[in-house]
Parts: C-alpha cells; structure tokens; sequence
C-alpha cells in the first residue's frame, strides 16, 4: 500500500499528520509526505524529526532567499486569486485563494506515485484530490477542524464563502473522513450529507508523557 500526506504546513507543525504517517509505516506501508515551508522555527525541527523517520518527505519551499521566482509569483496569483474568488465558483480559483502554494502542491503529490492520498488540512485538499484523480486513487481527508464553522454565525465573507466552496466541492469524493472529535464529524456529516467521519483524537501515548511535569 503506497500512501501519499499532503498539507499546507511543515511536518513539525502538524502533530496529526506525523502520527498517521507514523502509523501508516508501522503498518509495513511505503509513505510519503508532501509538505510545504510554513515557518523559519519548524526548519530544525524537520531536519531532526525526518532522520528518525522510515518515511520520505518533499518539500514545496517558497522562501523568498529559497526560490524568488516562486516566491513572487504564488504571491500575486494568491492575490488575484483572492478577488476573483467572491465572482466564480471556479475551484481552481477557490482552491488558490485558499492556498498561496496549493498549484505546487499538487504538481508534488502527482509526482508521487500512490494508492490513496490523504489531506491533512483544507489548504492540502485540492492538491491531494487533484494528485488522486491523477493516478486513479483513493482521496482522503483529516478534518483538523469545522473549517467552514470557525466564521461568525450568519456571516458571509469572502474566506468563508472559499471555505464553503473547497469542502462542498472535495468532501463529497472522499473515500472517507476522518475528524478531531465527534462535534466536528457530526459537523460535517449535517452538513455535506457524507458518511459520519471516523474521530482520531488528538490524544498521545502514555510513553511519550515526561516522568515529571515541566
């Protein structure tokens, strides 16, 4: 089984994703994770984090001092994207203004050869969808949050309007879900009608909790 994470942030950032990647390899599956620069601080962590890993990780680095090219160029396309969203229900459009780097993403995941691909945040979601229907594999979503419910009640701006527009357009070809407490499943299966999401707490082994508190 051949298994391809893709999210928006660095592995250091995301504790979900590391776990299931974890999990995914325990499991005697090939892994790979598809991660883009999210902060300076999480660099060190990575380096260290991915040398006690059996797991690959690519990164999308769009650090200015990194690729200038990249740097401006997702820059003005995550701009235009993001007033040419409220006008179209274009999910190349929506999907861009909700990722600055979410076209790279997916160009890295489809370079990477699997049987399922899992987004592991909102962001990661269009790429991972587009790296799937690239090789004919499964799509799968960690639902980290209630995307769409972090938004004043009855409101109705433009992010949420993009929020909206990624969840309906993605979540309903997901092979499955999962969430980060049942509140959130049952947020999400009320309202896009999918299959009730699997919960995965955002719980730790008991081994990993230091002998005394710090």
């Amino acid at each position: 089984m051949r298994v391809c994470l893709v999210t928006t942030g660095q592995p250091s950032t995301n504790p979900r994703l590391v776990k299931e990647a974890d999990a995914c390899a325990s499991a005697g599956w090939d892994v790979h994770v598809v991660a883009a620069h999210w902060a300076d601080w999480a660099t060190t962590f990575d380096r260290d984090l991915l040398a006690s890993r059996p797991w690959r990780c690519t990164f999308v680095d769009w650090r200015r001092d990194q690729d200038p090219v990249l740097f401006w160029k997702s820059r003005v396309r995550h701009w235009l994207a993001r007033r040419a969203a409220p006008y179209t229900r274009t999910p190349g459009i929506q999907a861009a203004a909700l990722s600055r780097v979410g076209l790279e993403l997916a160009r890295a995941a489809r370079r990477v050869r699997a049987d399922l691909y899992i987004a592991h945040n909102l962001g990661a979601l269009p790429a991972a969808a587009t790296a799937a229907a690239a090789h004919g594999a499964l799509l799968g979503f960690d639902a980290e949050d209630f995307h769409s419910g972090q938004f004043t009640a009855g409101g109705t701006s433009h992010q949420e309007q993009t929020v909206r527009a990624i969840e309906q357009a993605y979540l309903p070809s997901c092979a499955y879900v999962t969430a980060a407490s049942d509140g959130i499943a049952a947020a999400y299966h009320a309202s896009y009608g999918i299959a009730l999401p699997t919960t995965v707490l955002n719980v730790f082994p008991r081994a990993d909790r230091p002998a005394a508190l710090r």
